[in-house]
């Protein structure tokens, strides 16, 4: 669940984005610990403080069914899809911190 903390951990679960380097790299700027993966493991909801940063609305969807802090990053390369039922957008990480 999204809270006013900081999280421990963010884990990046992309499928429309082609690169995730930057987005990566500007979040660990904050000093945030912040995983790329291609498959989402999604145990590591169990973790405090844990926020999942995807561009899939099924990703999504399955991260919204356990309870897990989802952050849905919208581009160019999913503006078309659906993401009805999600709370909380972003689009850009450049003022992240």
């Amino acid at each position: 669940m999204i809270n006013d903390k900081k999280p421990e951990k963010v884990i990046l679960d992309f499928s429309y984005l082609k690169d995730q380097k930057p987005i990566q790299n500007r979040i660990e700027e904050t000093g945030i610990v912040c995983v790329s993966t291609i498959n989402c493991f999604y145990e590591e909801v169990e973790a405090e403080q844990v926020l999942y940063v995807t561009d899939d609305p099924i990703k999504a969807k399955k991260l919204k069914a356990i309870d897990a802090a989802v952050l849905i990053y919208l581009h160019e390369g999913n503006r078309e899809q659906s993401f009805s039922g999600n709370r909380y957008f972003i689009e850009g990480f450049d003022d992240v911190d």
